[in-house]
């Protein structure tokens, strides 16, 4: 069963993550380290789901990689962007999904095996609490969700650079924090990965092909964890 939040932390009518957005050198980073998570806990074979997806810039990272793909957002906006923008990914299907209520189009959504929530979980209040909690509902025992989290550490020093000028994430966690974090919901977690801003696509994928990506030297940017419910875990109420 969802769980229900009733302040929503964006507008309905938001279109954010367009196609043009994909462009810089630090979004190919975190795609790079994306590409290898999905390489190493995901099969072609399986289904994926993207939970938050916008105006979808990540739908040609994710979508091709898996055999039926579900592109979800609260804003039927982005929505429109994203199929607009993605005419050749054929196998994807478009849908409405309500993070914080569990209210979707199509109304009743299945397990899948892989779920994606990127670009998302940044916002204060209990918005991030009630979005693990309800993923489980999308998930069987044996799926997986790669997910990404502001670090605390970079999200501190941001902050006390740009004072008043700084519009990043709400909140953000240190990894100490975020493991407890996701025990809480009832998740184990298989694996742990940064990414850096200052560091080039190109080193991120050496650090993935020689699994240094949960090492973190400097200040990361985003960490990303790949995660299944864990039945022995209880959840948080």
């Amino acid at each position: 069963m969802m769980r229900t939040l009733i302040d929503r932390p964006t507008s309905d009518n938001l279109v954010w993550g367009t196609r043009q957005q994909s462009l810089s050198p630090r979004f190919r980073a975190r795609v790079a380290v994306i590409e290898s998570l999905i390489a190493r806990w995901t099969s072609p074979t399986q289904t994926a789901i993207d939970v938050s997806g916008g105006a979808g810039r990540w739908l040609p990272t994710l979508a091709p990689r898996f055999r039926q793909f579900w592109h979800m957002d609260f804003s039927r906006a982005a929505l429109v962007a994203a199929k607009a923008e993605n005419p050749s990914l054929t196998h994807v299907q478009y849908g409405f999904l309500d993070l914080m209520t569990g209210q979707s189009e199509p109304e009743k959504l299945a397990s899948y095996d892989v779920l994606f929530c990127l670009d998302t979980l940044l916002y204060d209040g209990k918005f991030i609490e009630t979005a693990l909690t309800n993923f489980q509902s999308l998930m069987g025992p044996d799926s997986v969700a790669i997910i990404e989290f502001p670090s605390k550490l970079r999200w501190k020093i941001s902050r006390a650079i740009k004072g008043t000028r700084y519009r990043g994430p709400s909140r953000a966690f240190s990894q100490t924090e975020l493991m407890e974090l996701l025990k809480q919901h009832g998740y184990e977690c298989l694996e742990l990965a940064f990414q850096y801003s200052e560091l080039p696509p190109a080193i991120h994928r050496t650090l993935s092909r020689l699994k240094l990506t949960r090492v973190a030297p400097l200040p990361s940017t985003w960490a990303y964890v790949v995660i299944r419910p864990n039945p022995v875990i209880p959840r948080a109420k």
